[in-house]
């Protein structure tokens, strides 16, 4: 007997086509349910109501405090509006959002399921940028408002890490039940496994290429990455640190640094030098202060790149310490970072065994197709 395909409504209030929006999460997973069902895909929303709340943002700004209008009570209500039209229109067997704005307050005969890489509570002074640093009562009570109501109307929510998962649970009552831990993929193409051991015996030569990404130099350890390559270099060992992400104009002029700025995996260009660092670099260096998740820790275990960062928020559920690379605590200075460089790197066989452990972890974990079917098997419980 044949059984009909189910149908998705996908809502989002972002552009969820563009690859570049949120390191290519939503494109990725709205790919994936386009192959298991009739997906109905509403994004981006219209957001020309937080146009109304600049006035607001700007009062706060002039006290040096950060709000934003995303989480008000009416532009969620304006988000959910735009779904439920369509919704009574074209009846679906789930909502399904990247996110937990545009499905807050939706009202929905329909079950609600939506993934996010981290909750309200966990990024608010947990980044150190414009958006959660420093945030304002308002915004604070706002956010914390946001997270309670989507909690309470949503089947299911999905998060990439414990750490994340747990903080929805302790600060905005999640249910434990209806709260999944289900870890992002790779947004870059992964060369076959029979590929490996050939990528892997190209790297057995010298110098130690060490390979940084991050839009945010500060937020990502750049000066630390940069002092522990220096004290390795120090130490003997021929360094060359690459810098993909941000311009020249940021990174200090030493030799050692090659600089490649923000490469855009939408040029063929662009893609085929970051597939080329991928491949050539020995370890995936970036040592965040702060981190929801890091797709790009992900996509080193993808070309087989052991990892060396720090051990805070997502970071831990992608990166097992001392079996697909090093994860050291939040105040490891410079110095133990170069020292971490040198041990990974010092016997062959064993940053082989590494490489291959972070490559079969991808294959294991660190996927979207893998995302997907437990995706899929969340979703037939709760439209049973």
């Amino acid at each position: 007997m044949l059984v009909s395909r189910r149908t998705i409504l996908f809502v989002y209030e972002n552009n969820a086509e563009d690859i570049t929006v949120q390191s290519g999460r939503a494109h990725s997973i709205l790919t994936q349910l386009r192959a298991r069902a009739n997906v109905i895909d509403l994004s981006p929303l219209d957001q020309r109501m937080l146009r109304l709340f600049e006035p607001v943002e700007r009062l706060f700004a002039a006290f040096g405090r950060v709000y934003h209008a995303d989480r008000e009570w009416l532009y969620l209500r304006w988000l959910a509006r735009q779904v439920e039209r369509t919704a009574a229109a074209q009846p679906c067997d789930v909502v399904f959002s990247p996110g937990s704005l545009a499905v807050s307050l939706l009202r929905s005969n329909a079950p609600v399921v939506f993934c996010a890489d981290a909750p309200f509570g966990a990024m608010v002074d947990f980044y150190q940028d414009q958006y959660f640093s420093n945030a304002s009562p308002l915004y604070r009570k706002r956010g914390f408002q946001q997270e309670a109501a989507v909690h309470a109307r949503c089947a299911a929510a999905i998060y990439p890490s414990r750490w994340a998962a747990d903080t929805a649970i302790n600060l905005h009552g999640a249910a434990p039940e209806r709260t999944h831990v289900i870890p992002f993929g790779a947004n870059v193409d992964a060369p076959p496994t029979e590929a490996i051991d050939h990528i892997l015996d190209a790297r057995c030569s010298t110098p130690l290429h060490v390979l940084f990404i991050g839009r945010d130099w500060a937020r990502k350890g750049g000066a630390l990455a940069v002092e522990a390559c220096r004290l390795a270099r120090k130490a003997g060992r021929e360094v060359i640190l690459h810098v993909v992400g941000v311009g020249a104009e940021v990174v200090p002029g030493d030799p050692f640094i090659v600089t490649h700025g923000l490469l855009d995996k939408r040029q063929d260009a662009h893609l085929t030098r970051l597939q080329n660092l991928l491949s050539t670099c020995h370890v995936f260096f970036t040592p965040s202060r702060a981190e929801a998740y890091g797709m790009s820790f992900c996509e080193a275990s993808a070309w087989a790149m052991p990892s060396l960062t720090t051990a805070v928020g997502g970071i831990p559920t992608i990166i097992e310490d001392g079996v697909t690379g090093w994860t050291l605590a939040p105040e490891a200075d410079a110095a133990a970072y170069a020292q971490k460089l040198l041990q990974m790197t010092a016997d062959p066989e064993r940053y082989r065994a590494m490489a291959w452990r972070s490559r079969r972890d991808y294959e294991a974990r660190l996927n979207w197709s893998v995302f997907s079917d437990r995706l899929w098997r969340i979703l037939e419980k709760v439209w049973a």
